[in-house]
């Protein structure tokens, strides 16, 4: 449920509050020398180990039944693959965390601070995950996901124009609202969109997809960054974020018309 996966969210992105907030204590302690970012990513390596050290020692996946063949071998819903397409088409022109970051110095946030910025709107995200997941079980989680990409386009056209410090700020909670609103409601539409015999198939496919979208789209958008402008990247990630919000708002629309659909 949108609930389950929004809690899974809250938790999780705890840590990616905390340490930025370490990171950006050394650099305004030591300064933002070479020696500074080798000892941050060192420090950063320790969770890592940590974290695959406990799911070595303490995790144990349960037994699990073998679906029958002819059950695996059902096509997935058409609903399913609309979905995979419109999200596909906006992650394809998404600008990439770590140029917002960049967009950050264009405004006048000092290197020391960018970690700040970067645990402000993650702990946005991690602070409306879950009431956004519970929210999305009432009303529907297309609804919801279409919000999230709209929200986007708004913070890719405002950043696309250089806007003043205050109002970056506030960009910068907006894009940690959108990851609140599409993240873990996403996760949980794959589920609710396929049969539950065809939940590994369906997110194999989705994030495959998804994921050689965001490589091509990064490389691309990269290269209009360099070679046009930052805005017209960011222009263009709006226009991807708006096609974006609009199919997923037109196939909420589609279940919608149907009595029996329930929300999803």
């Amino acid at each position: 449920s949108g609930r389950l996966f929004g809690f899974h969210r809250l938790i999780d992105t705890t840590g990616s509050v905390l340490g930025p907030l370490v990171a950006a204590g050394l650099l305004i302690l030591i300064g933002t020398s070479a020696g500074t970012y080798r000892l941050i990513f060192a420090l950063a390596a320790v969770p890592g180990l940590i974290a695959l050290g406990l799911i070595w020692l303490g995790v144990r996946e349960p037994e699990r039944s073998v679906a029958a063949p002819a059950a695996a071998a059902r096509p997935l819903p058409w609903r399913f693959w609309i979905f995979t397409l419109g999200t596909t088409v906006a992650v394809l022109t998404k600008i990439n965390d770590s140029l917002f970051l960049v967009r950050a110095g264009d405004v006048g946030i000092h290197r020391a601070l960018i970690p700040v910025l970067f645990a402000g709107f993650t702990l946005v995200y991690a602070l409306m995950s879950y009431p956004i997941g519970v929210w999305s079980d009432r009303i529907g989680k297309l609804p919801v996901l279409a919000a999230g990409w709209l929200v986007l386009a708004v913070v890719e056209f405002g950043f696309a124009r250089l806007p003043g410090l205050d109002l970056a700020l506030w960009l910068f909670a907006l894009y940690g609202l959108f990851y609140a609103l599409t993240e873990g409601s996403g996760r949980a539409l794959i589920a609710d969109l396929v049969e539950s015999h065809s939940h590994g198939s369906a997110y194999a496919v989705f994030y495959a997809v998804t994921g050689v979208a965001v490589i091509v789209g990064g490389y691309g958008l990269g290269r209009i960054w360099d070679h046009v402008s930052p805005r017209a990247a960011f222009d263009l990630s709006a226009v991807g974020s708006l096609i974006g919000c609009l199919t997923l708002a037109g196939l909420a629309w589609s279940v919608r018309r149907r009595p029996s659909a329930e929300k999803i």
